[in-house]
């Protein structure tokens, strides 16, 4: 004897394949009131920089209508020909110094002080270097002479002459008055005086 196999019963089927319709629809309605219902988009900032509001220049006070006009500028007097001519030098002329007038241009009568007549013998022993340089040449140089200067009342000496002069070598002459020349001398008292020192060169 067989068996029977139950069927699918065909009696409300109708009612189920609603149900599940409502159940498809109500899931995408949910799925849509979601998507709608998110946070509401912020609106965009203004970037744009307002206008900024200048302030009011300040009113200028108006000048006076009776202001008085201000004094004309002093003009400095312009200088004369003769004074430009004093002042200004000529073209290619040297302006002219001041020179101090030397008491050696008159009379000398002054007296020597110890001092002064120590420097003047000084000056003896410096001028035998100038004859011993000259032996280097000449060995058989030899001779005398007497130099003469005259010192001012300031201790400048004003001149200096060589006389009786056997040496006869103007070479060594002007050496050895210019160790005269050189430098200031104690000042004598009285005034300028003339002083004379004999000078004997000998090989030694």
């Amino acid at each position: 004897m067989q068996e029977e196999t139950p069927g699918i019963p065909t009696k409300g089927n109708g009612g189920l394949i609603a149900l599940l319709l409502l159940m498809v629809l109500g899931g995408g309605a949910a799925v849509a009131w979601k998507l709608n219902s998110g946070p509401p988009a912020t609106p965009a900032k203004d970037t744009q920089q307002k206008p900024s509001v200048a302030a009011p220049a300040p009113k200028e006070k108006p000048a006076l209508a009776f202001a008085p006009p201000p004094p004309p500028p002093e003009e400095a007097p312009a200088p004369s020909a003769a004074d430009s001519s004093k002042s200004a030098p000529a073209v290619g002329q040297r302006p002219q110094s001041r020179q101090r007038t030397s008491s050696c241009s008159k009379e000398c009568k002054g007296n020597a002080t110890p001092a002064l007549k120590s420097a003047v013998s000084g000056r003896a022993g410096q001028a035998r270097s100038c004859y011993n340089n000259a032996l280097r040449l000449n060995p058989e140089l030899r001779g005398k002479m007497t130099v003469t200067i005259k010192v001012d009342d300031n201790g400048s000496v004003c001149t200096a002459a060589a006389s009786n002069n056997s040496l006869n070598d103007a070479g060594v002459t002007s050496c050895i008055l210019q160790k005269f020349k050189t430098g200031k001398y104690p000042r004598p008292t009285g005034g300028c005086i003339s002083l004379s020192m004999p000078l004997n060169f000998v090989r030694k």
